[in-house]
């Protein structure tokens, strides 16, 4: 009797490849108003960058429209027309108006609210790169300040050279920083006069998170100190050994309420905190100017 048993397979017979491993066809070309593409996605790119270029152009042509308007209504001439020297004057001085009014609006609304110092008097414990840091703090207090309606005179004492690297580069530092002043160290400068605000001695409060007492609301006229200090874990209670050597009261800011993961700010930081908390309002003040990685919604610097 013959066995039923099916031959084997063949254990050398080739495995077909999965489909996941088979390419795909070549894209196949496309034609449109007798222009040939490499394929379908290559026209649709194509008439994406066409339509772009258009949109530049117009909004190119747009924005010189607004332009011109904008000259017409200042009473100045078109750009393509033929100015004499009368004019130019004339549009300058009109431009050197305007600019003077704000200054002096400006002006006005910084001498009736409360003044800042930022104390450097701690170049002796700075390591070069934490002055580089301060540098740049020093410069995001003044471009903050400068961009608020209501800013606030903000002075840099006792400064090295080291320090003002930073701001140094920038355009005109220190003497055409509106609202800004530069002076020797503070020591000296409580009880003396400065070009925009004296510091009273009694009026005059150094804020350092080591104070026991809060600041609850910022007074007109009062001077604000903050200290130069990039890495203050390393200097406990400085700033208030500093302020006893001045003669002025100590304060810290209203940061509690769980809104920081850390009580040790920026020198920025506390700067935006004050011209923002001027009502008192601490805890939005705080929330708009601490950025997210330490507990706030402001924007990280760059």
């Amino acid at each position: 009797m013959m066995s039923s048993v099916s031959p084997s397979t063949s254990s050398n017979s080739p495995t077909p490849p999965p489909k996941s491993h088979i390419p795909p066809p070549p894209p196949k070309p496309y034609t449109h108003d007798g222009v040939t593409y490499p394929s379908k996605k290559a026209w649709k790119k194509a008439m994406k960058t066409v339509k772009w270029e258009a949109k530049k152009i117009k909004m190119k042509e747009e924005k010189r429209e607004e332009k011109k308007r904008k000259r017409e209504e200042r009473g100045e001439k078109d750009m393509g027309e033929e100015r004499s020297e009368e004019d130019k004057i004339e549009a300058k001085r009109r431009r050197d108006d305007k600019k003077s009014q704000i200054l002096e609006s400006r002006a006005s609304s910084a001498a009736s609210s409360f003044n800042v110092v930022i104390d450097c008097g701690w170049n002796n414990v700075l390591t070069s790169k934490e002055k580089k840091s301060l540098g740049k703090q020093i410069a995001y207090c003044y471009s903050f300040n400068r961009k608020q309606s209501s800013p606030v005179w903000l002075r840099l004492s006792g400064a090295d050279e080291e320090t003002k690297k930073y701001p140094g580069g920038l355009e005109g530092f220190p003497a055409r920083w509106e609202l800004f002043e530069e002076t020797g160290d503070l020591k000296g400068a409580v009880g003396g006069e400065g070009k925009g605000f004296n510091v009273d001695r009694d009026k005059c409060i150094y804020l350092t998170a080591d104070a026991k007492e809060t600041v609850e609301k910022l007074e007109p006229g009062y001077t604000y100190v903050i200290g130069g200090i990039v890495d203050r874990n390393r200097l406990t209670n400085a700033t208030v050994d500093r302020a006893t050597d001045l003669g002025v009261e100590c304060r810290k800011l209203a940061l509690g309420g769980g809104v920081l993961g850390t009580k040790v700010l920026t020198v920025n930081h506390v700067f935006e905190i004050l011209c923002r908390g001027r009502d008192g309002e601490w805890g939005e003040a705080v929330e708009k100017s601490i950025p997210k990685r330490k507990g706030g919604h402001g924007e990280e610097e760059k």
